[in-house]
Order: structure tokens, then C-alpha cells, then sequence
């Protein structure tokens, strides 16, 4: 809210607005510094050449080269008034069709008196610090999910693809062995031969010369699935592989 600019207490601050009471937004106030009292000295001196100037055409007189904000112009001039040193007064007039309204500004018989006698009496409300606003974080992007007959297809592609264990001479009969049923089966089932058993699985096997079912769960890659439709089927081979039996 600007000042009111009432005349009924000897032309001097009204004592009811923001601007007289300093109440109005718990405003906090400070001592001019060195560049705030040259300002206030243009003011000052537009004002005593002029005598009444509005506050526009005060501003221009005051600041012809610019060099200061029209927000900041305002608030000294307010706090001139606020000391009793200025007097603001508003008015209005019709143009156009359209209601203007604007302010006067005039020195009073304080502001007449020289600038040692006033400097203590101007205060300047604090310009509130900025809020710090925080970093938004960074989203990760959601991993893609994976469907469980996709996740089998890739996991299928990297053991096949993975080296097998280290062979040795003594399974390599029985790898021939479980090779040669492994493709008899693909046949059978019309499907490739890594989706009966992956060569990493066959080679596990025919390594730790597996003896019941409950060897063969303990393979990774070898789940219940594969040892209800192979289990017994693999160990025969196995027993058979290793007495040197054809199958």
C-alpha cells in the first residue's frame, strides 16, 4: 500500500499505512549507505529546484540519465515521507475515458533544512533474502521390463554361448553320448537343440557324473521342468556313458 498522503495532522505522515506505520508486512528497516544518501541528495535537489513535481516527471528530473530502478525510486521517496521530510499527495484526473491516477511530491519545511540535520531520521526496509529452492533430483529411468519366455530365450542364448567347463578325456565319451540323445530328442520335439539341454548344462553333467535327481537340481540351469521330463531319462545315459555301454 503507498502513503496516503492525508492533510489532517499538519501535512506531516498519516500514521495509518504501511508506508507511515512499518507495521503493515513486519518490515524490517536500515541506515542508508553511501549510495543510497547520493539518491536520496538527487531527490532532494530536483525537489527544491522544482518545488512540486508528480512522481514521475520527479524521477526523470531527479535521474535524467536512468541509473536507478522506477521500484527503487519509489521507496525512497516513500521513505523521505515516512521521515517527514517529503510530502506525497494523490491525485487523479480524467482522460480518454480512462480514470489515471498518480502522486505529488513535495518537500516540506524539514526537507528544507540541510541534509546533516535529517540523515539519521531515514530509514530503508530490508530487501528480504531469496529462498534457496531445491534441486529437483533426477530420475532414473525405469528399467525395462522383461517377459518371462523373453528372460528364458536370453538367458538360453548366454549359457549357450558361455564357455562349458574344462573337459577332460574321461567324460568325453559320455559328452558324445548325451549329445547324440540331445539331438535325437530336438528331433523328435521339432525345436533347437539348446531347448532340450544347453551345452553348459551337458557339459556340467557328463562332468560331475551326476547320480540321482537331487544332483541334477543342483546344476543352475537345470530346474524341476527339465528334471521331470529328463531326469531319468539323463541318468541312465549317464550310468550308461560311464560303464561304456551304447545306449
Amino acid at each position: 500500500m503507498l502513503h496516503f498522503g492525508d492533510l489532517e495532522d499538519a501535512k506531516r505522515a498519516c500514521g495509518v499505512c504501511d508506508v507511515c506505520t512499518g507495521e503493515g508486512l513486519a518490515q524490517r528497516f536500515r541506515p542508508p549507505n553511501a549510495k543510497d544518501v547520493a539518491l536520496l541528495d538527487g531527490i532532494i535537489a530536483a525537489l527544491r529546484e522544482a518545488g512540486r513535481l508528480t512522481s514521475g516527471r520527479l524521477f526523470q528530473a531527479a535521474f535524467p540519465e536512468g541509473g536507478i530502478e522506477r521500484r527503487r525510486f519509489e521507496t525512497l521517496i516513500n521513505s523521505l515521507a515516512r521521515a517527514g521530510f517529503v510530502e506525497i499527495v494523490a491525485d487523479s484526473f480524467d482522460k480518454n475515458g480512462q480514470h489515471i491516477e498518480f502522486r505529488w511530491v513535495r518537500l516540506t519545511p524539514e526537507g528544507q533544512l540541510p541534509r546533516e540535520s535529517w540523515d539519521e531520521a531515514i530509514v530503508l526496509p530490508v530487501t528480504p533474502a531469496k529462498k534457496k529452492t531445491a534441486k529437483k533430483r533426477k530420475r532414473r529411468p525405469k528399467a525395462t521390463k522383461t517377459t518371462g519366455a523373453k528372460k528364458r530365450k536370453v538367458v538360453a542364448a548366454q549359457e549357450e554361448t558361455a564357455p562349458p567347463p574344462p573337459a577332460s578325456v574321461a567324460h568325453t565319451e559320455l559328452v558324445r553320448v548325451l549329445r547324440d540323445w540331445r539331438v535325437s530328442e530336438a528331433r523328435r520335439q521339432k525345436v533347437p537343440v539348446f531347448l532340450v539341454i544347453n551345452d553348459r548344462v551337458l557339459q556340467t553333467i557328463a562332468t560331475k557324473k551326476l547320480k540321482s535327481q537331487a544332483d541334477l537340481l543342483g546344476i543352475s540351469g537345470f530346474g524341476s521342468r527339465l528334471a521331470a521330463k529328463y531326469g531319468l531319462k539323463i541318468l541312465s545315459l549317464v550310468e550308461r556313458g560311464l560303464s561304456g555301454r551304447a545306449p
